[in-house]
């Protein structure tokens, strides 16, 4: 089982075919909302953005938080924090993009590696 989920969405009306592979996580991670209003329009953006401000905002709030660790685990938890909001960002807006399809009325199928 792959852990980045490769899906086509497929609009049955028009024929158009979107698709969500690996590039699309990179690009969900380092654009956050953007990447939702220019993979699926509007209609999920602020629900993105949300999203996009609460990873920011735990990230802020992180270098507060780490000085209450013992010191042998502050250096660790502070650099895998960074790549660790970018992968819950990534996730968090193609769960945004595929409420946004689905909400169309487009159909989902996950594809195969």
């Amino acid at each position: 089982m792959a852990v980045l989920t490769h899906y086509q969405f497929h609009n049955g009306k028009t024929g158009k075919v979107s698709l969500v592979t690996g590039w699309s996580y990179l690009a969900a991670a380092l654009l956050g909302s953007i990447y939702v209003l220019l993979k699926a329009g509007p209609t999920q953006f602020l629900p993105a953005l949300f999203w996009q401000l609460a990873c920011l905002a735990g990230l802020a709030v992180l270098p507060f938080v780490v000085g209450y660790l013992p010191e042998n685990l502050q250096l660790l938890v502070l650099l895998l924090s960074l790549p660790g909001a970018l992968v819950l960002q990534s996730f968090l807006m193609i769960g945004c993009v595929r409420q946004s399809f689905r909400a169309r009325g487009w159909g989902e199928r996950l594809e195969d590696d």
